[in-house]
């Protein structure tokens, strides 16, 4: 997962906002997918501050 770590922090640099990981035809269980996802890659990304 580090190198798409590396990749989601380099879009804001080119201007990205938001993304969609299209899981539809991958090759192993969505929910573990999302999960890992979510353990190992959202920490390194803490949501902004509204206000």
């Amino acid at each position: 997962m580090p190198s798409l770590i590396q990749l989601l922090e380099s879009l804001p640099i080119a201007g990205v906002n938001h993304i969609i990981f299209n899981l539809k035809y991958g090759r192993r269980p969505v929910q573990e997918v999302i999960q890992e996802l979510g353990e190992e890659v959202v920490p390194h990304f803490p949501a902004l501050a509204s206000g």
